[in-house]
Formats: C-alpha cells, sequence, structure tokens
C-alpha cells in the first residue's frame, strides 16, 4: 500500500492534490475576527514556497488542498508522520476564516475518511488539537475520535492572550498556562481506527452535518 494524491469530491467540497499556487492563495485569506476563527498563514518568499513543495513530495506526507463551491481554494489537509508499517498516519486540517463555521470542515473529513480507511488502507488515524479548539473537538468527537493522550505545547507571548479577558472565553483560562513572558497551550491527541468508522460511518445519523466547522 502506497499513499497516493486522491481527488474527492460531494456537492460541498473537493479535495486535491496541493498546487504551488495553493501557497500564494492562502496568504490572501482574511484574518479570523474570533480565536480559532480560521487559519493564518504567514507570507513566504518564492524559495520557501518552492522548497515546501519539494519537501511535501517526501513518502512521510500527503498534502492536499480543499476547494469550495466554484473551486475557491478554502483550506488544506495534510496526512504526515505516515506509517506504512503500522498503517497509521497524522492528519491536519485547516480553514480559512471565510469559510468557518459552515460545515465545510464536517464535509471534507466526511469525504476523506472512508477514502484514508478504505483505499488508503490505512487502520487508525491520529490527531492534535487544542484543548481550547472547542469548534474542532466537537467535530473530531462526532466524527468518533477518541482521546490518545494530552500535551502542553508552546504558544508564544503572553501578549497574544489578551482576548481571554473577554467574558466569552474566560472559561477556556484553564487551556493554557503561562510561564514568564511565554504561555503553553493544553493539547489533546486523539485517535481513530477501522473498527471505530466501521461502527459509526462518517454519514450515519450520530456525524450528522452541523454548522460547527
Amino acid at each position: 500500500m502506497e499513499p497516493h494524491s486522491p481527488v474527492l469530491s460531494d456537492s460541498r467540497v473537493l479535495i486535491r492534490p496541493l498546487r504551488r499556487e495553493d501557497l500564494d492563495a492562502a496568504e490572501h485569506w482574511p484574518p479570523g475576527t474570533v480565536p480559532y476563527g480560521g487559519a493564518s498563514v504567514e507570507p513566504r518568499s518564492a524559495i520557501e514556497k518552492d522548497l515546501y513543495m519539494q519537501i511535501c513530495r517526501w513518502p512521510q506526507r500527503l498534502e492536499l488542498s480543499l476547494e469550495g463551491v466554484g473551486g475557491m481554494l478554502i483550506g488544506r489537509m495534510h496526512l504526515r508522520d505516515i506509517r506504512l508499517e503500522r498503517r497509521e498516519a497524522r492528519l491536519g486540517i485547516m480553514l480559512g476564516a471565510p469559510w468557518i463555521g459552515q460545515g465545510y470542515g464536517t464535509a471534507a473529513m466526511r469525504l476523506f475518511l472512508p477514502h484514508f480507511f478504505g483505499p488508503l488502507a490505512f487502520e487508525r488515524m491520529l490527531l492534535d488539537v487544542e484543548a481550547a479548539n472547542e469548534r474542532a473537538l466537537r467535530l473530531y468527537q462526532s466524527l468518533g475520535f477518541q482521546p490518545a493522550g494530552e500535551f502542553w505545547r508552546e504558544g508564544g507571548a503572553t501578549g497574544s492572550l489578551a482576548w481571554l479577558d473577554d467574558p466569552r472565553y474566560q472559561h477556556l483560562a484553564a487551556c493554557f498556562r503561562i510561564e514568564g513572558d511565554v504561555f503553553w497551550t493544553r493539547c489533546y491527541e486523539l485517535d481513530l481506527r477501522a473498527a471505530d468508522l466501521a461502527a459509526s460511518p462518517p454519514n450515519s445519523s450520530a456525524g450528522k452535518p452541523t454548522s460547527e466547522s
């Protein structure tokens, strides 16, 4: 079994291999206006982008792009840490701010999971998610992902946590730990196995589309 770049589509989203021009397009996504309200892509030089595309060809990776209605680039998806001998890989997915909360993340996951466990013949998908990202957590739990661990990740300067002063987000304070001028973010590791997916497939009523992602 060798991972290959699929082209998958339904009425909401198309999943296809990453293209060089996608790196340019993602830099023009507007920033989110709320915490975890969309991916923010830092500009890169042309040389950095060319190097990134070379790295994407490594056998331990599979880099994909998400298109919405009309062919607009709305997000990215990847598999990393591909371990063929164990039939497992780690998933990452991000959406631009304009497409958060419209069901695109749910649609993309439901489209990709049967391909991951079917034609690609993997048996376990892993991912990690920040504990404060409640929207993403709800999505993964609705798809059957189970807890597999917990860890802390360095997040950056403490000044970027000013949004926690907003009463709407104060309940998330326990998801962060401050050490000096740096904060750390609590993260959960989740996994989904082929047997779990068979018991509760993505298109079942348990994973009904919502507006959460």
